[in-house]
């Protein structure tokens, strides 16, 4: 009985070693599933996450994955091929992901853009050997390379940068040379030109492609500056100038755009909407999608060997309704399909009497064109009637500038009253915001009424001292200093404004600035006034921006003005100082713009 009793007491503690050990499996099989019953997705960005395409690619493939989706995890790299994409670089990015996943099962990876291709096709079989490979955004794929991969599938990018080119010549029949802003140094942008040369091959009515290539900002925007009526502008890919400065999509797209008095057209769809005309485009959220598609497949069980390469969805011609009016491009050339975007929801009802103007002068205006091709003596008389209707529209905007203004000024003084009576506090900063609002309102019609003199009158010889000193007497929060005498400048009559805005400048921006300093120098053939201050200064990143139009966060439109007035006769403006030690500006007079006063 003992030994039955010794023997069941050992069976039994072997039965709930049995069962302990089965419980314990169990529950590590629950901890294994929690860990790796997902899906473990990797995107490989070719750049940082501030720039625009990402935030197109991450929405794409959210619309098939959706972020908040327990069973799949996401892991991001962004491989930063704006700034570097050399092969040192490639080298360091595998090093730090073979330490990074040698322990996370990645089930899917997906690859955005060429430079991610390239490091993937170099790296990808050693790093995540037999993972299915899903690319897109790529415009350097060839067949061969699904031979040296099988696990590779994704959909190529057809950019059709040649379709964008027909835009132009269609929109702007008779375009001489499209000046083409792009950079050779980035894999992206060296398919894109290699493209452009293969339309020259082909197409004998190509137009000339003007390409500086690498070029500092600055630069750039002088080469924008200067470019004349029957020219256009094709943005590609240009994120990084050649001092290293990054701009993200939005960015370059503004700039260029400010700086450029004819069209800008672009390639990306991230473009439209910051100040391009448009162009031919296959969205990027629609690639990723399309991509993500793919993916969900491989992952619910389809080969890899299975899914063929595809091409990017066709793409379509997308433009922005402001941009072809400020550029008065014909809405009826563009090609069937097209698609306007900022298109105002409604049309505006003008009062009667000013359309009854507005067909009056557009009935004169035909007259007078008509009148040019007869004689001089007609030609002479069409002249006179162009500048009554001039003066018409002159009138005709100062007493709409003039109403404006007025209903502006009537809308803040409710806005006070009514601030008197309210208590609610939420409701007082919906009051400060509209009077803001307002005041913005106020500035940009003074600047308006400014803007609308420059180039009206022939430039004039001008003597710098007397106008310098002129509108520093009109400054008493610095004190100013001009030593430019004995030069005469040919320039705009408004060249005061420059002074007027430039030392304005110092008291708004200047940071304590107490003291202007204004001088001549001699620079080979030209003249180079300078305006230096003893303030902070301009930080190298905005000095290629202060110029645009809207920059700043006062009326945004000073240092514009300045700039363009300069520009009637040909000088050039640059911000030159060292941050830290007071700004200085120097505008340069070239050559036959400036004489000795006797």
């Amino acid at each position: 009985m003992l030994l039955h009793r010794h023997l069941f007491s050992r069976m039994g503690k072997g039965i709930l070693v049995i069962l302990a050990l089965c419980v314990f499996s169990a529950a590590a099989a629950a901890i294994d599933c929690d860990a790796y019953g997902s899906n473990h997705i990797l995107i490989i960005h070719s750049y940082g996450p501030d720039m625009d395409w990402v935030d197109a690619v991450t929405e794409g493939l959210h619309r098939v994955f959706p972020a908040d989706d327990p069973a799949n995890i996401f892991y991001s790299e962004y491989m930063d091929g704006k700034i570097v994409s050399d092969d040192e670089h490639y080298e360091n990015l595998a090093d730090v992901y073979r330490h990074k996943y040698s322990s996370v099962p990645i089930d899917l990876i997906f690859v955005s853009d060429d430079d991610a291709y390239t490091f993937i096709r170099a790296y990808g079989d050693e790093l995540f050997p037999g993972v299915p490979i899903v690319f897109f955004g790529v415009g350097g794929y060839d067949p061969v390379h699904r031979e040296e991969m099988p696990n590779l599938t994704g959909v190529v990018e057809m950019t059709r940068v040649s379709l964008t080119v027909d835009l132009i010549t269609t929109l702007q029949p008779g375009v001489q040379e499209i000046y083409v802003v792009n950079d050779p140094g980035t894999t992206t942008g060296k398919i894109f030109a290699e493209e452009l040369l293969g339309r020259t091959a082909v197409r004998a009515d190509t137009p000339v492609f003007n390409a500086p290539g690498e070029v500092r900002m600055s630069a750039l925007c002088r080469d924008l500056q200067n470019l004349t009526p029957g020219t256009a502008v094709l943005l590609m890919d240009f994120n990084r100038d050649s001092e290293g400065r990054i701009y993200s999509d939005r960015e370059i797209a503004g700039i260029v755009s400010a700086w450029s008095p004819v069209p800008v057209y672009g390639i990306s769809d991230t473009f439209v909407g910051y100040g391009i005309v448009g162009g031919y485009v296959t969205p990027t959220a629609i690639q990723a999608e399309h991509a993500a598609r793919i993916g969900a497949d491989i992952l619910n069980g389809t080969p890899v060997g299975d899914i063929p390469v595809f091409e990017s969805p066709e793409g379509q011609i997308v433009v922005d309704y402001p941009e072809m009016q400020r550029h008065n491009l014909p809405f009826f050339l563009l090609p069937e399909g097209s698609i306007i975007v900022n298109e105002p929801d409604t049309a505006i009802v003008l009062p009667s009497w000013v359309v009854a103007v507005m067909v009056v002068i557009a009935g004169s205006l035909t007259v007078v064109v008509v009148v040019l091709g007869i004689t001089n003596r007609r030609v002479t008389m069409a002249r006179r009637e162009v500048d009554a209707l001039n003066r018409k529209l002159k009138t005709l905007f100062s007493i709409t500038r003039h109403d404006v203004n007025n209903q502006v000024m009537a809308a803040s003084g409710f806005l006070e009253l009514l601030g008197e009576d309210v208590t609610d506090s939420r409701l007082h900063l919906f009051i400060d915001n509209i009077q803001k609002s307002l005041h913005a309102i106020e500035h940009q019609i003074e600047f308006a009424r400014e803007y609308e003199k420059a180039g009206a009158s022939e430039p004039v010889w001008q003597n710098l001292q007397a106008v310098a000193e002129q509108e520093a007497a009109n400054q008493h929060a610095v004190s100013i200093d001009v030593d430019a005498g004995g030069i005469e400048i040919y320039a705009d009559p408004m060249l005061e404004k420059v002074f007027t805005n430039l030392f304005e400048n110092t008291v708004r921006h200047g940071d304590h600035a107490t003291h202007v300093r204004v001088t001549a120098d001699v620079r080979g053939d030209a003249r180079v006034i300078v305006v230096e201050d003893n303030g902070v200064g301009v930080p190298d990143e905005k000095k290629d921006h202060i110029f645009g139009r809207g920059y700043g966060s006062h009326t945004g439109y000073g240092l514009f003005l300045a700039s363009d007035i300069l520009a009637i006769t040909g000088l050039a403006i640059a911000e030159t100082g060292t941050y830290g030690t007071g700004a200085r500006f120097e505008i340069t007079v070239p050559k036959g713009r400036w004489r000795t006063v006797r």
